[in-house]
């Protein structure tokens, strides 16, 4: 789960704990509509985990535009999220069986993203490959966590608390 975000507001941003100022935030999302959320082919947790994480930085520049990356299990939930433009990109490391899509078309994809010129990118996977494609997306700020690898590559490497809850590390 990748957010890609363009909108100068974010160079005097500190990410790290929001200046340490508690803020709630509603995310806006009405799951009750949703018709099976516990299906096998639905993995929706990673996505619900990360809502609140969203909404802050959707409350930090709330006229940047988002565009929210996920797996295509994520599409129907990912939808529902208020104020972002949702993409699908099936890496294989999260798909069943390996499905998903090559390296040379993940490549492909992320370097599309440089069009955008995004001044702010986001992994909320502590996972090595899915900070690589940050990299290669050309957005200014990369933000992830340097538990999975790849942090030479993030100008914002984030150490998960592993005594957290991953929703409390992806609000971090």
């Amino acid at each position: 789960i990748t957010v890609l975000a363009a909108d100068n507001a974010f160079d005097h941003v500190r990410l790290s704990a929001l200046d340490d100022v508690t803020m709630t935030v509603d995310n806006g999302v009405d799951i009750d509509g949703i018709p099976d959320l516990a299906g096998d082919n639905l993995r929706v947790g990673d996505l619900v985990m990360v809502l609140d994480a969203i909404a802050m930085v959707r409350a930090m520049a709330p006229d940047a535009a988002i565009d929210l990356v996920v797996g295509s299990w994520n599409k129907s939930l990912a939808g529902l999220i208020p104020g972002v433009n949702v993409e699908t990109v099936d890496v294989p490391w999260m798909t069943r069986q390996g499905r998903g899509l090559s390296w040379p078309e993940l490549v492909k994809r992320a370097h599309a993203w440089r069009r955008k010129d995004y001044d702010l990118a986001i992994n909320f996977e502590s996972d090595i490959r899915s900070n690589l494609l940050l990299a290669l997306s050309g957005a200014h700020r990369r933000v992830g966590f340097v538990s999975g690898g790849g942090g030479a590559v993030l100008t914002d490497a984030i150490a998960a608390d592993p005594r957290a809850h991953i929703a409390d590390n992806a609000r971090a």
